[in-house]
């Protein structure tokens, strides 16, 4: 079965799961709110090459926009990137920038066990994809190699597509902030790195952030507007009917 057709499967599953499941474990009254969420984050990358772990780090940053449809599944477009880091051999460290456009899925994974309004840390998991856009390519300068030796994808502009995967957390602060830390890999094209290698380039993130919810993340549960309406109409009732008794009564003594 294809990696998209099993995605889809998932997300089905999830959905079905968290539609009997909104109501929070800490709190029967409250139940899960869809609403929209922003997320800045800031870390470091590294590019996987032939070279010492350290020479290939390089900053990396992301800014997203998401929605979270039920407690488990998500949705998170975003713009992410910055630099990476390239070798050739002999060893000379080559720089270039990128911009890369993203769409997540993610999975909340501790709500499949039971959503929690007030839990601290929420775990995820997102898969997804996009495209990445390379630009000021410092391979055009490297010195060590002639291009052509080493360089067979030696570009001045690219562009990749990228798949994604990662796991992060959501630590929760307030109601609507939570510090935020995620790791994730990029799959991208071989051209990523000007150099040919007859498979993908990767690249891995370290991040961390903050995430703050636009909109109310609870609401009142289902059960307890129906158990507020029940002793609304109840109490209404009673009303009535010392009402009805207290107009019988007059009504005697004015005979």
């Amino acid at each position: 079965m294809k990696l998209k057709e099993l995605t889809l499967l998932f997300v089905l599953a999830l959905g079905t799961q968290v539609a009997f499941a909104q109501t929070s474990k800490s709190n029967p009254a409250v139940e899960f709110n869809p609403h929209w969420y922003g997320q800045i984050q800031g870390g470091v990358a590294h590019t996987v090459g032939e070279t010492a772990f350290m020479d290939l780090l390089s900053p990396a940053g992301a800014l997203s926009l998401g929605y979270q449809f039920n407690p488990t599944l998500g949705l998170r477009v975003g713009a992410s990137g910055w630099q990476g880091k390239g070798n050739s051999i002999p060893i000379e460290v080559y720089k270039f920038n990128f911009l890369q456009g993203n769409v997540d899925l993610t999975f909340h994974l501790a709500n499949l066990f039971g959503y929690n309004h007030k839990r601290v840390l929420d775990p995820y998991a997102l898969i997804g994809g996009g495209v990445a856009i390379g630009f000021n390519n410092g391979a055009n300068n490297v010195k060590a190699v002639k291009p052509a030796e080493y360089f067979a994808y030696l570009w001045k502009k690219c562009k990749t597509p990228v798949g994604r995967f990662g796991l992060g957390f959501d630590i929760r602060l307030s109601e609507r902030v939570a510090l935020n830390l995620e790791v994730n890999g990029n799959v991208l094209g071989d051209r990523f790195n000007s150099k040919k290698a007859d498979n993908p380039d990767y690249q891995y993130n370290a991040l961390a952030g903050l995430k703050v919810n636009f909109g109310k993340a609870t609401r009142p549960s289902a059960k307890y507007l129906a158990e507020l309406a029940a002793a609304e109409a109840a109490a209404a009732a009673e009303k009535a009917r010392l009402e009805e008794r207290k107009s019988v009564g007059e009504g005697k003594r004015v005979e």
